[in-house]
């Protein structure tokens, strides 16, 4: 049984990478025990044994052309991997139920009606997955980080009844040394480095700082300054969460004093199966050092 499941795991592997993926990793579910309710791989399979995780590499060269034209960024780090990362899950999910296990593939981002859009939750949450498989470990801006990509990468996930062996999770040198490029980049003041949250996937306990989710949320949308919508309402500069109150008399400015603009942003987003603003944390982080050869 266990060299059977070695090989189904090998297969699971090859797939993923012969579909374009650049990482592929697999987790069993005792990693993930500290997921908040209803995140939990078993409420959507009782007989869950492993989660495989596949991660996009996002081209370099569109996200150090954002302030450029945020364009390439949008659709080549955000709404295209999304596609190619829910391609890989179905082939993936496919393969396994074909070996008699069933499976479960997430969507790679979450949507309106599984989303919690305060926490900016879907499903499950892909990161702590992608940790949990090994493929990194979560950086000061609560984003993974990859040796191999930092943190440049999607992920999405399929949860399967496939008992697959897991991967070891990262053991190398910390790969985010709290720079804080993340944290003054960041346009909306979302991200508080005094506030610091923890963790646990496995035995490790990550930090990182506390993200103000519905100010990130009002970026995402390209309703604030230096978002790369050009709308630029602008948040409160002070740090703290944004009420519903005040998300919602911005969203009408932006709506009466950006009316044109902000009715072509959205036909656009909608036109290529949608695409989110800002991203300025992502963009900034250029660990680990020394990931590129000059």
């Amino acid at each position: 049984m266990q060299q059977k499941m070695e090989d189904l795991k090998e297969k699971v592997k090859q797939k993923g990478y012969e579909i374009g993926m650049d990482l592929v990793g697999i987790t069993d579910l005792s990693r993930l025990e500290g997921a908040p309710r209803r995140f939990h791989a078993t409420d959507y399979l009782p007989k869950a044994r492993a989660v495989v995780v596949v991660g996009c590499h996002i081209p370099e060269g569109s996200i150090e052309n954002w302030k450029n034209t945020p364009s390439s960024y949008q659709y080549y780090g955000y709404a295209l991997p999304n596609k190619e990362l829910g391609r890989a899950s179905f082939y993936i999910a496919k393969l396994l139920e074909k070996e008699g296990y069933r499976c479960f593939p997430i969507v790679p981002t979450g949507h309106s009606k599984d989303w919690d859009y305060k926490k900016q939750m879907g499903e499950f949450s892909h990161r702590h997955a992608a940790v949990a498989a090994g493929l990194g470990e979560f950086g000061f801006n609560r984003l993974v980080i990859t040796p191999q990509y930092g943190n440049r990468v999607r992920f999405c996930s399929i949860i399967t009844e496939a008992p697959l062996p897991p991967d070891p999770m990262y053991d190398g040198p910390p790969l985010c040394d709290r720079c804080m490029k993340c944290i003054r980049a960041c346009p909306g003041n979302c991200l508080d480095e005094s506030k610091i949250l923890t963790c646990t996937v496995g035995e490790k306990i990550y930090e990182y700082a506390t993200l103000y989710h519905f100010r990130c949320f009002y970026n995402l949308l390209g309703l604030g300054q230096n978002t790369g919508s050009g709308i630029d309402i602008p948040l409160p500069k002070k740090k703290g969460e944004l009420s519903q109150f005040g998300f919602l008399t911005r969203y009408l400015k932006a709506l009466l004093l950006r009316l044109p603009k902000f009715i072509y942003i959205r036909e656009q987003q909608s036109a290529v199966d949608w695409f989110e603003f800002c991203g300025r944390c992502l963009h900034v982080c250029d660990r680990p050092i020394n990931r590129f050869k000059e």
